[in-house]
């Protein structure tokens, strides 16, 4: 019904997305093809995660926006968070990780 609870809620959903790619990737328990191509973006040309999550996703977004396809907030913010998001989880996911093995 209003536009910022809207945003709100997709920014919760999208967090929540991103901390279970983020176990995913982390604990190296299948990542999504789409996880590790920006993975491989980043290993292959020396990148952080973050900066090839942007790129990938803003591939992915002009080239839908260029087939005719609706790009709305919720594309622009999981284009913007997704990326930060999973950064931030695995460095958190990490640190537990080394916290529970010692």
């Amino acid at each position: 019904p209003n536009l910022f609870i809207g945003i709100l809620l997709d920014v919760v959903a999208l967090y929540i997305v991103s901390f279970g790619a983020a176990i995913t990737i982390e604990f190296d328990l299948g990542a999504s093809p789409f996880d590790c191509l920006s993975l491989g973006i980043s290993d292959r040309f020396h990148l952080k995660y973050v900066i090839a999550k942007y790129l990938l996703d803003a591939f992915c977004v002009v080239m839908g926006f260029l087939l005719k396809g609706e790009v709305g907030i919720g594309t622009l913010l999981c284009l913007l968070v997704m990326g930060p998001f999973i950064s931030f989880n695995r460095k958190l996911l990490s640190r537990i990780a080394k916290k529970v093995s010692l």
